[in-house]
């Protein structure tokens, strides 16, 4: 795959390590991020892993890809807001 160079390679190599790391429900840190890389052999720069695991440390990537609980509790705002609305149409009418 020659479209891949060397800073696309750690990008998707860190990319996969975090997606892996949160598929197994292990914390995203750039100690696992390295160690996940390790050993796989694949080298990227040290600044790599520290960079991803700032980014998606402690964050809900699941929810991120697949609108986990994001989309739910939209809904059920929305529910809420239409039971208001109803409430207040009928104190209207009094």
């Amino acid at each position: 795959m020659s479209f891949i160079n060397d800073e696309n390679k750690a990008d998707l190599a860190c990319t996969y390590a975090a997606l892996i790391l949160n598929d197994s429900n292990t914390p995203i840190t750039a100690e696992n991020i390295e160690a996940l890389l390790s050993a796989a052999g694949v080298e990227v720069e040290g600044y790599y892993p520290k960079l991803f695991a700032s980014v998606l440390e402690g964050k809900d990537i699941s929810a991120a890809l697949f609108g986990g609980n994001d989309s739910s509790s939209g809904s059920d705002s929305d529910s809420d807001s239409d039971s208001d609305s109803d409430s207040d149409s009928s104190s209207d009418s009094d």
